[in-house]
């Protein structure tokens, strides 16, 4: 696991200051939290894109997940330097699908915005697959609010509970399907370790699986031999049905790489506005990526919107489920 960044390098050098915040900005959320990131500085442009040793195969064959989760790293990034007096202005993302480069940030000095709850939510931001108290729509939760990306991209909050239950079921079979294919399962199975194990990617079985004890074995071992998806789908669908809290769908018009950029920064800066106000959140990504779910998400919200991310925010019921995520240090060239 990564140490916290020391001091911001404040009479540092560009570079000093860009791989501060590159590790700043590891923090934000990623499919499986496989960290698809890498980060290239020239000149005065940062280029963020994937990188492929790190990326999802079988389990993202479109490439839509490692967008996203490169979408709100840049989002995490541009937040991370307004901090510190650096404007990060994203001046182009990828095209299609396939660009290596999701985004490139122009850096330029401006006024630091200082500290502030929404910078501290990069670190305290977590997830908790568990079940959440109910939770009203917050007054911030509209397409004027944090997660303004333009006409095109917009927040769906879900409060009917028959919508709601019936969104559960497309998560839980989502997940359901995740753990029952075999090369997902093999490639998820890479990326499970026991809680407090080294490791610097990935997700501890604990906190997928809650009520899971430690076994003798390695924690992929435990994941291909015992990870039983009919008993978490039913998990999923349970939470959802009985304490969701509340449900949002992040969607778009188009469906596009550039929709995907849009679509994950809008999401993060959700996700940290609702941990400023100490929420937890549990992303589900079944119901997008699989069509057949992905249609049936879809009939839940208006016409002519592409759901892009499906989410729980709210307070956790119970002890948290889940830690602080691992982290890579993340390279700058």
């Amino acid at each position: 696991m990564t140490q916290e960044p020391g001091s911001y390098p404040v009479d540092g050098t560009l570079q000093d200051q860009v791989r501060y915040l590159a590790d700043v900005a590891g923090r934000a959320p990623s499919a499986h939290n496989a960290q698809p990131w890498e980060c290239r500085l020239i000149g005065s442009e940062l280029h963020i894109g994937r990188h492929d040793a790190y990326a999802l195969d079988a389990s993202d064959p479109t490439g839509r997940q490692t967008a996203l989760s490169l979408a709100m790293y840049v989002e995490a990034f541009v937040v991370a330097a307004h901090r510190w007096g650096i404007r990060a202005r994203v001046t182009r993302t990828a095209q299609v699908p396939g660009d290596r480069t999701t985004a490139v940030l122009a850096l330029t000095g401006c006024a630091p915005a200082g500290d502030s709850p929404v910078y501290r939510a990069i670190s305290d931001r977590h997830t908790d697959r568990g079940p959440y108290a109910p939770l009203a729509a917050p007054a911030w939760l509209d397409s004027g609010g944090p997660a303004a990306s333009g006409a095109d991209t917009r927040l769906f909050p879900i409060t009917d509970r028959d919508a709601v239950a019936r969104i559960g079921g497309l998560a839980g079979s989502g997940l359901g399907t995740a753990l029952s294919l075999l090369p997902m399962r093999r490639e998820l199975a890479g990326l499970v370790h026991w809680h407090g194990e080294p490791a610097t990617r990935g997700m501890a079985v604990e906190a997928l699986f809650p009520g899971t004890e430690r076994r003798d074995m390695p924690a992929a071992e435990w994941f291909r031999e015992h990870a039983d998806a009919e008993e978490a789908a039913a998990s999923v669908r349970d939470v959802y049905a009985t304490a969701p809290g509340l449900v949002v769908v992040v969607a778009t018009r188009a469906d596009d790489p550039t929709a995907w950029c849009d679509a994950g920064r809008a999401a993060y800066r959700l996700l940290l506005r609702a941990a400023a106000d100490g929420l937890a959140h549990d992303i589900q990504a079944g119901p997008v990526e699989i069509p057949a779910l992905a249609a049936g998400l879809a009939a839940e919200l208006e016409h002519g919107w592409r759901p892009q991310i499906l989410l729980r925010i709210g307070r956790p019921l119970g002890p948290r489920l889940s830690g602080r995520s691992v982290r890579r240090a993340v390279a700058v060239d």
